[in-house]
């Protein structure tokens, strides 16, 4: 939080100095709205983080979940040259939050591209284990993850990222467990790095 407000105090007292040329006064009013703007974002995920909100269990289409999910990511994906894939049978359904799922994806999905590189694809897949469990992967041609990082990757706060807060994956793991799952990194190797959700198919309720 420290961050971004001494650059809005810094940039906001840059721009009201006297005889301030009005473009770099623009650029300074600029960078201020930028950094609250992040204030804003840090501040919403931790509240998240802390005072989670209990899941509203209810059926849900499983690819309607994740094809929601490639749509919202899509532009930044875009913006970085990144594909987005969805493999998920139409007719898989389940028990769970589809907003919190959804939130849990976009964490995930985000990431991924944030690694990748322009002309590299992010894969999103779905399947059930015997009807009991369902399986989302979110797969990315990046890796491995370095061995420290892999040790702290879900603790809050622990980022890698520039600009990161460090939330985001200790976010989805709230919610997955708040389901009645977990959140894993299944697969760390060269080329190919793998975070899957898994949550009962059906509510325990």
């Amino acid at each position: 939080i420290r961050n971004p407000v001494a650059m809005i105090s810094s940039s906001l007292a840059t721009a009201a100095r006297a005889g301030q040329d009005e473009a770099e006064r623009q650029e300074m009013f600029a960078i201020a709205a930028k950094e609250a703007a992040r204030l804003e974002r840090l501040t919403t995920d931790f509240l998240i983080y802390a005072r989670p909100r209990p899941a509203q269990i209810a059926s849900a289409n499983v690819a309607d979940t994740l094809n929601y999910v490639a749509t919202v990511a899509r532009a930044h994906a875009s913006n970085e040259g990144v594909a987005i894939d969805v493999v998920a049978d139409s007719q898989l359904e389940g028990e769970f939050d589809a907003g919190q799922i959804q939130q849990a994806l976009l964490n995930l999905v985000l990431n991924a591209i944030d690694t990748c590189g322009r002309g590299d694809s992010v894969s999103l897949k779905a399947e059930t284990n015997g009807n009991a469990t369902i399986r989302i992967d979110v797969i990315d041609p990046i890796g491995p993850i370095p061995d420290d990082t892999v040790a702290r990757i879900f603790e809050p706060l622990f980022t890698t990222k520039q600009g990161g807060n460090g939330l985001g994956l200790a976010i989805a793991r709230n919610i997955a467990l708040a389901h009645g799952g977990d959140i894993m990194l299944r697969i760390n190797e060269p080329g190919r790095v793998c975070f899957s959700i898994e949550i009962p198919a059906h509510s325990p309720n």
